[in-house]
């Protein structure tokens, strides 16, 4: 209904319409600052549920924390996919290993989802991203198929020096035994790992990421790694090897050699690569669940087909 000539109403000044939109600019900035606050909160209670291995006690999840006197919490990351006999029979052995280490320790299986070849590096890298904010020191790589003995035990902990400290190195390692050998299990605090950016996260299929790693050392004034301080004895009297079939190596034809066969993680693209790794690393988390006494994160790495297409399991 429009005004009589007599009527009081007036216009709407401009200063007015102003504050209505300054107090609909702040109740705006007010809510927003409330939505913040509870993102905020639910990340924080979501790292918080990690840490305690998404249960409201860790220790239920986690018994080899019973009694632990290290004053590092170490996390034992297991690259995986497919090896459920050698889980069963690992997993605890290294608990009791890590009970022997008086190690503050929680086991993590990181599981590779199908669809592409196997990415031990990336898996690794996915790792160190998902603990990122948690409360862990050092991160164990420990493979599946490499376990402590029941002899004197080689301890569970974190490096003393620069340098990461390599588990398994050449004359403790089961089967592997040359000089820039750095496979099987092997610890970096986070802060070590963080500098040398990881593993290379473009080697799928068997081989290479471990010399790769040696080379990053090297650049970053971290090689040698530190050792256990332990007498070298025979084979198979600190770690024992769970035998198995070695995995295929990725092949791609080589054009420059005749169009040869050539190993994929030898191209030079990938394998001379030093820089790229933990920052470039791209997964998705697909479930968290409790696994015997472990807790078990599925994922499913990302690949970048243009500059490794072999990526894809066929």
């Amino acid at each position: 209904m429009l005004p009589g000539p007599g009527s009081k109403h007036r216009p709407r000044s401009a200063r007015t319409s102003g504050h209505l939109r300054l107090d609909t600019f702040l109740v705006a900035l007010l809510f927003a600052c409330i939505v913040g606050g509870l993102l905020t909160f639910v990340t924080s209670r979501c790292k918080r549920c990690i840490e305690q291995q998404c249960n409201g006690s860790h220790d239920l999840l986690d018994p080899s924390r019973d009694g632990a006197s290290s004053a590092h919490r170490l996390a034992v990351i297991i690259p995986y996919r497919d090896r459920l006999q050698h889980l069963r029979t690992m997993l605890p052995i290294t608990r009791d290993c890590l009970r022997r280490s008086n190690a503050d320790a929680s086991i993590f299986i990181m599981e590779q989802a199908p669809g592409l070849h196997f990415n031990r590096g990336a898996l690794l890298n996915a790792a160190a991203l998902f603990l990122v904010d948690s409360s862990y020191d050092c991160l164990v790589f420990h493979d599946v198929d490499t376990v402590c003995s029941s002899n004197d035990n080689v301890a569970y902990r974190c490096p003393k020096g620069v340098a990461p400290l390599h588990l398994t190195p050449p004359g403790l390692h089961p089967r592997d035994d040359f000089p820039e050998f750095l496979g099987g299990n092997i610890v970096f605090t986070q802060e070590q790992f963080r500098i040398v950016n990881g593993f290379q996260h473009s080697f799928w299929g068997w081989g290479k990421e471990d010399n790769n790693m040696v080379r990053r050392l090297q650049l970053h004034h971290m090689w040698p790694p530190e050792r256990p301080a332990v007498q070298v004895r025979e084979k198979d009297f600190y770690w024992v090897h769970l035998g198995h079939e070695r995995e295929k190596a990725v092949k791609i034809v080589d054009h420059a050699a005749r169009n040869r066969e050539a190993l994929a993680n030898l191209e030079p693209r990938v394998h001379d690569d030093n820089r790229s790794g933990l920052k470039e690393t791209r997964f998705r988390v697909l479930s968290i669940e409790p696994f015997l006494n472990a807790t078990r994160v599925v994922v499913q790495l990302s690949c970048d087909r243009k500059l490794t297409p072999w990526c894809d399991q066929s």
